[in-house]
C-alpha cells in the first residue's frame, strides 16, 4: 500500500544526469617554466624505472640531481653542463 508521500514522491521524481554542470572549470595548472616540466618528466621516468627494477644507488643518485637542478631552475637558470647531463639521463631513462 502507497502513501501519500509515496505517490507526491513518484510524482515528482525527475531523471538525474541529464542537465548537469560540467564539474572542471578551469584547466589544469600548467608549469610556466618548459625547463622545470621537462626535469620534472625526466624525474617521473627515473621513479618509473625504479619501481619496476628496483632501488638502486644510480636511480637515487640521479633522482636527487634532478631534484636540485629542479630547484637551480626556479630561482635561476641551469648550466649547459647541467643541461648536457640531463640530455644524456632521458637517452638512458627513454629505453
Amino acid at each position: 500500500m502507497m502513501t501519500k508521500g509515496d505517490k507526491r514522491w513518484i510524482n515528482n521524481w525527475k531523471p538525474t544526469g541529464v542537465n548537469m554542470k560540467p564539474i572542471k572549470k578551469k584547466p589544469a595548472k600548467k608549469v610556466s617554466n618548459p625547463k622545470i616540466s621537462k626535469l620534472l618528466q625526466l624525474k617521473w621516468r627515473i621513479e618509473k624505472r625504479r619501481d619496476k627494477y628496483g632501488m638502486t644507488n644510480n636511480y637515487n643518485r640521479d633522482r636527487q640531481l634532478v631534484l636540485k637542478w629542479i630547484n637551480n631552475c626556479k630561482f635561476n637558470d641551469i648550466s649547459t653542463e647541467d643541461m648536457k647531463l640531463a640530455n644524456e639521463m632521458w637517452k638512458r631513462y627513454d629505453q
